[in-house]
């Protein structure tokens, strides 16, 4: 078992709001010209390679890009073991 204490601290970390962990995702996409952000859109399937990384959006639209920077809740389909609908592991 991990004892938080053995590590040099009382606390193994800090909760981040969301809404803070959205806002500096923002700040620092805004000044990056190589940063595309798509908004309106879920994603529904990740497949990570070595060099590429394959993403499909529930519009159907696949794209192919390096590397890929995401986050899902608790509650989303991803985290829940990134089944794609219709697929069942």
């Amino acid at each position: 078992m991990f004892l938080h204490n053995t590590a040099g601290s009382s606390r193994l970390g800090l909760l981040v709001p969301n809404h803070a962990i959205r806002r500096a995702t923002y700040a620092e996409m805004a000044v990056m010209n190589d940063v595309c952000r798509i908004t309106g859109n879920g994603v529904v399937w990740v497949a990570n390679h070595r060099d590429v990384s394959k993403v499909t959006l529930d519009d159907g639209e696949t794209m192919c890009t390096a590397p890929v920077v995401a986050t899902a809740s608790r509650f989303s389909s991803l985290a829940a073991g990134g089944r794609h609908p219709g697929k069942h592991a």
